[in-house]
């Protein structure tokens, strides 16, 4: 598999399409904003919002086209509130979804305390282009990252509303390290941890 490699940023819109298709059909965000449609207007605009805040992730591809990508976050930061023009913008575009999204960000920070780890990287996103998924593109991105947080002994955090994502990341050494139900009949969030090898 080829050398994963900083996204640059003049890609961010193009990575955030490719977060609101990989993401599109994920149990959590059908649930904020159940609309298929408004879900493929609004998400995009979202994603690409998140990740001009994330101004400490590394945020990493593969060469060539972009149909894959991994968002981490290195110990001692986490996720900014969003800006009150993203939350403004998403009453717009998200609908009804936003108080969803509000529980869910509380939901998540107490499923983050769960967990109880302290020091670990915090995989905040990875996804693929859905016509791409299953050739090892997801695996190679998350492998390097956990070489990184391998070599400096730092444990990693993830979050997933996904039976399948759980799998998956169970399938890289993760264990499941807190478990609860979104609020408002949400779907089950999980907190995964990997401690380091």
């Amino acid at each position: 598999m080829p050398a994963v490699i900083p996204l640059a940023a003049a890609r961010r819109v193009e990575a955030a399409g490719l977060l609101a298709r990989a993401f599109h059909d994920d149990p959590l965000w059908a649930w904020v904003v159940p609309d298929p449609d408004r879900r493929r207007r609004g998400l995009p605009w979202l994603f690409e919002r998140a990740l001009g805040e994330l101004a400490a992730a590394r945020i990493e591809t593969l060469p060539g086209p972009l149909v894959s990508l991994a968002t981490w976050l290195p110990p001692g930061s986490s996720p900014a509130p969003p800006a009150l023009s993203t939350l403004a913008g998403s009453v717009r575009r998200l609908g009804g979804g936003l108080p969803r999204l509000v529980r869910y960000t509380r939901a998540a920070a107490a499923l983050e305390r769960e967990a109880g780890v302290a020091g670990a990287w915090l995989l905040g996103g990875l996804a693929v282009e859905p016509a791409e998924q299953g050739r090892g593109l997801g695996s190679t991105l998350l492998e390097e990252g956990l070489l990184r947080s391998d070599a400096a002994g730092s444990p990693v955090l993830l979050l997933t509303s996904s039976p399948r994502n759980v799998r998956f990341y169970e399938r890289h050494g993760f264990e499941v390290a807190g478990e609860r139900p979104l609020p408002s009949g949400g779907p089950n969030g999980w907190a995964m941890v990997r401690p380091p090898a």
